[in-house]
């Protein structure tokens, strides 16, 4: 899926107003003091937006990628719903059932930015 397509947004989750800790970061969204616990426990967390829905995810660990590519008999749209279920912290509980009843496309495109983010993206390399 494009990026042209679909309002994809992403920034570092922390940006935009500071606060106490207590306020959410977005209307109805964690509060700063969660998404610092989980940039404790993670490194870089990332925010996307897809047509207005926001997601707060982080990248997957090669062990945790190994794991989805051993699932036997798995297409790989199967694989992507496993990583953004593992990968997505904001909403909570986003899951398989969250995913079948939410846009198609979603779970895909969230994959690609995981993949990205985790080291999967095309670099620049100079020849010596």
């Amino acid at each position: 899926m494009q990026e042209e397509q679909v309002k994809a947004q992403e920034t570092k989750a922390t940006k935009g107003k500071p606060d106490e800790g207590g306020e959410p970061i977005f209307p109805d969204g964690p509060s700063k003091k969660q998404v610092d616990e989980w940039k404790s426990r993670y490194g870089s967390i990332y925010m996307t937006d897809v047509d207005d829905e926001i997601f707060i995810w982080r990248t997957i660990t090669r062990v945790e990628y190994k794991e989805i590519i051993k699932i036997k008999d798995a297409d790989p749209m199967y694989r992507e719903e496993r990583m953004v279920e593992k990968c997505v912290l904001w909403p909570e509980q986003y899951n398989f059932t969250s995913m079948s009843h939410g846009k198609a496309g979603t779970p895909s495109l969230l994959a690609e930015h995981i993949m990205n983010k985790s080291g999967f993206s095309e670099v620049t390399s100079q020849k010596l």
